[in-house]
């Protein structure tokens, strides 16, 4: 019953306006030249993540945003399923850039995880900015509710902004707040597209502020080239659920994913054919510290999807085996040996529905190339 009332709440709430599409239409032949992935964690670069962006510089003028509700479930590739907000937790980009292109099936070229602080200087030079709140919005202090915004349109300074991007209202759900999440994106990229050439974009490179899988510079590049151009807004398809103690979380609706991908990310999906990305899961046979990481980054951005990283029952394999359940999927088998560089193809004649290929890591993988040991000292 709850499910079912969130979901005609998420329709409701279609129906009254959320995120609402703007900008050029996109062409299908459109490419995407670059992706950005911006990630706002308000208490630090290792905290969960309140606001996830992905933009898209697509064709010669256009741009596209898709918002991804924090509380997304998905595989984390060594973390196993968590929301996606979760996953910027573990201290650099590497983690959530992956969940990412996993859940979506779609090439990231930067990504940006920035803090309270560090998101309030990217922004200050531009203030104010001209926002339009249409309902009140209260929080709850103590036993009362307390208005933080009356309706009306506000010239709003950068700090101002932070709290809007960051209030939860009461009553208000995760989804209902991206609505308002898009309101600021518009009138940031509105402002910045009246800035001289070189004043907008992220600024300082103090890690306990700001951290980035690329260097400061070309992310810039990529913000100050979507503040040139019509940017379409998008929603990530999700299904809303809620648990008796009220967290909200959402489940992707997976079809309707790759389609917004194909529509809003044009040539940037990483498999050929986003219908039937091959699904894998890795277990780890070796013992080497994060090493179903290693092989998931190797894997992903070649176009298949981990479902699953898990240890094996033991870790002496000698040999890397790479199980596959369909004769035809032997191609794909072969393709994974050759990115991997090592594994014996295994033909499973008990069919399976969670995979479609399974990647028991050996002692023939090299140990020790993962980055990070998974929580609680499992190796993974």
């Amino acid at each position: 019953m709850i499910v079912i009332l969130a979901a005609a709440a998420i329709a409701l709430w279609a129906l009254r306006g959320g995120v609402k599409p703007s900008g050029k239409p996109i062409a299908s032949d459109d490419r995407t030249n670059h992706t950005l992935l911006f990630v706002y964690s308000p208490d630090g670069v290792s905290a969960p993540a309140d606001t996830i962006v992905l933009f898209g510089l697509v064709g010669e003028d256009k741009g596209s945003a898709l918002l991804i509700p924090a509380g997304t479930t998905t595989d984390v590739p060594v973390h196993g399923p968590l929301s996606l907000g979760d996953s910027s937790t573990y201290g650099d980009p590497a983690s959530i850039e992956l969940a990412t292109e996993n859940l979506l099936g779609v090439r990231i070229d930067a990504t940006v995880i920035l803090d309270r602080h560090a998101f309030v200087a990217a922004i200050s030079r531009l203030e104010p900015f001209d926002i339009l709140v249409e309902e009140r919005l209260g929080a709850r202090q103590g036993n009362s509710i307390v208005t933080k915004f009356q309706p009306g349109r506000y010239k709003m300074d950068a700090l101002t902004v932070n709290a809007y991007l960051e209030l939860r209202a009461e009553g208000e759900t995760e989804v209902a707040r991206l609505a308002r999440k898009q309101k600021v994106f518009e009138a940031i990229l509105q402002k910045a597209r009246s800035m001289p050439d070189g004043e907008f974009g992220f600024s300082g490179e103090d890690p306990t502020h700001l951290v980035s899988n690329v260097p400061i510079s070309s992310a810039n590049e990529i913000a100050r080239a979507l503040a040139l151009r019509e940017v379409s807004f998008s929603l990530l398809p999700v299904d809303p659920k809620q648990t008796l103690e009220g967290v909200e979380s959402f489940e992707p609706r997976e079809g309707e994913i790759r389609r917004v991908v194909t529509q809003r990310f044009p040539g940037a999906a990483v498999a050929p054919d986003v219908e039937s990305r091959i699904r894998i899961g890795i277990l780890n046979g070796n013992g080497g510290v994060a090493v179903t990481e290693d092989v998931a980054k190797r894997l992903i951005p070649r176009g298949y999807r981990v479902v699953y990283t898990e240890n094996a029952d033991r870790f002496d394999y000698e040999e890397t085996q790479i199980v596959f359940y369909r004769t035809p999927d032997e191609r794909i088998a072969r393709d994974i040996r050759a990115r991997l560089g090592t594994g014996r193809l295994v033909f499973n004649h008990q069919m399976q529905d969670v995979v479609d290929v399974l990647i028991v890591v050996g002692r023939d993988y090299p140990v020790g190339q993962g980055s990070q040991t998974h929580a609680g000292g499992q190796q993974q």
